[in-house]
């Protein structure tokens, strides 16, 4: 175990330098007490989740960090789904129509965003707006609306209030912000096949891309957009996006042992994904995908996957009860980490 921990640390220390010679990092003070390391998003229940901080070394963990920091005010909310940054300003999304914002170093409230929200899901900043995807009715099987409801809220970072909304006539999930444009994906629970591009300068959706089956997750590389879609009945697919034209390149069919896969990402030229427990991964480069996987892990229910540098970050809900963990591997399955969290950990974000 110590072998792994100084090859972690000696890692994380080596990219960090990279990093720093290859971006000027932004003018902020960043020299709070999460300042250098991720945040674990827990859902928690109905009324209360929580957020954990991990240090980049895994040489402590903070839990429920928001009321450590922020003891006499209200909390941030059940349902927690997200976590989206911008400059010095997280912004912490909670299914109970909430987001709370604040500073992402030293975890003090700034503000809330608690009107024009209906189930929010994800958010980004572009254009001066922080954009958020909200489900509204999750009216999947609402013949009057049908999947068309779902909307972005465009939201003054200066009041905190959302000053408009952009229908999206589809799901509204995930969303991405790629040279200087947004990607929403349109796929939620099974439900749902396309994916909305939109320009921040006028609010208006500027295409609208098709898939075999919904959209569950997305990754820019490279130049081109990695799309995972999957349901539970068809087998899943990976469709990679040309950005330059926002046209499909190519879209390759999953082996049907892989249905249901989730959790894509991109990292190292590999792309990594999940079916159930088990992790897989194949070259970026290959007109096919392995169903031969990299490794199972540990986690009794698999709940979020980040791949970053060269470990692979799992949260585990456990039995949706109890607190749950994050498992840290390595990119060939080995457990380095296993980290307790709050309940129904759902991602990994590095701050």
């Amino acid at each position: 175990m110590k072998s792994l921990q100084l090859f972690f640390a000696s890692l994380i220390s080596a990219l960090f330098l990279i990093s720093c010679e290859k971006e000027e990092l932004p003018q902020f003070d960043n020299t709070g007490d999460y300042s250098d390391g991720f945040f674990v998003v827990n859902e928690g229940t109905q009324t209360t989740g929580s957020i954990s901080y991990v240090k980049s070394d895994f040489s402590s963990v903070k839990n429920d960090i928001f009321t450590t920091e922020n003891a006499s005010a209200s909390g941030i909310g059940g349902y927690v789904q997200s976590v989206f940054f911008h400059d010095e300003k997280a912004f912490i999304i909670s299914g109970s129509n909430l987001v709370t914002v604040v500073n992402r170093n030293t975890f003090k409230l700034i503000g809330r965003i608690n009107t024009g929200l209906v189930n929010p899901r994800y958010g980004v900043v572009a254009n001066g707006k922080a954009y958020i995807t909200n489900s509204n009715t999750f009216s999947f099987d609402n013949a009057a609306t049908g999947n068309t409801d779902d909307f972005l809220a465009v939201v003054n970072l200066e009041t905190l209030q959302v000053e408009s909304t952009i229908n999206m006539n589809s799901i509204a999930d995930k969303i991405l912000l790629i040279n200087g444009k947004l990607y929403v994906s349109g796929g939620l629970y099974g439900e749902g096949n396309s994916l909305n591009i939109i320009n921040p300068q006028t609010n208006t959706i500027e295409t609208t891309l098709t898939f075999g089956n919904s959209p569950n997750s997305m990754e820019a590389y490279n130049g081109k957009l990695y799309v995972l879609s999957s349901n539970y009945t068809a087998e899943s697919q990976l469709t990679k996006i040309d950005l330059s034209t926002d046209t499909i390149e190519n879209t390759i069919t999953l082996p049907a042992t892989l249905g249901n896969a989730q959790n894509l990402n991109v990292e190292n030229n590999q792309i990594y994904f999940t079916v159930g427990k088990k992790v897989f991964a194949s070259s970026i480069a290959s007109s096919t995908i392995s169903d031969v996987p990299v490794f199972e892990s540990g986690a009794q229910n698999l709940y979020g996957f980040v791949v970053k540098n060269s470990a692979i970050y799992i949260t585990d809900s456990k039995d949706y009860i109890s607190n749950g963990q994050v498992l840290v591997y390595s990119t060939s399955g080995v457990l380095a980490y296993q980290i307790g969290v709050g309940l129904i950990p759902n991602g990994v974000y590095f701050n």
